[in-house]
């Protein structure tokens, strides 16, 4: 179903057993100091996932503390953030956040440009929220 999974792996194991490192597409570095195993291939595979998704929040995170003075982080959690905002600017926030134009790094993948879309939610206390259009 996805050939290219198997030509990813292969390309992941060669740097780990060449260089001991793996880079994101956003340049963070990890170097794998342990013996080469199996379970050494398998954080290799889940790096770059999962260091690439809160360095784009990060990107996010820094655009919103740039552009609006009231904002009150509360939480950055791997994929989400948590603001405090002044009632009724809900919407200009969400707006910000959905300009990718404006924040979002450009990282080229051999499947194409990757873009992380942006969900917002809105709530007077954090149960329930309702998500913004």
């Amino acid at each position: 179903t996805f050939p290219g999974i198997k030509t990813r792996q292969v390309r992941i194991q060669n740097e780990i057993r060449n260089k001991k490192r793996l880079i994101t597409p956003l340049g963070r570095e990890r170097v794998f100091y342990d013996r080469i195993s199996d379970a050494t291939f398998r954080e290799g595979y889940a790096y770059a996932p999962q260091s690439t998704i809160p360095d784009i929040t990060n990107h996010l995170m820094l655009y919103l503390w740039d552009s609006f003075d009231d904002l009150e982080f509360l939480l950055q959690v791997h994929d989400s953030l948590l603001l405090q905002v002044e009632r009724g600017r809900e919407h200009e926030i969400a707006a910000a956040a959905r300009d990718y134009a404006a924040w979002h790094p450009r990282i080229d993948l051999p499947g194409g440009r990757l873009i992380i879309p942006v969900d917002v939610e809105s709530g007077h206390h954090w149960e329930p929220m309702e998500k913004l259009p």
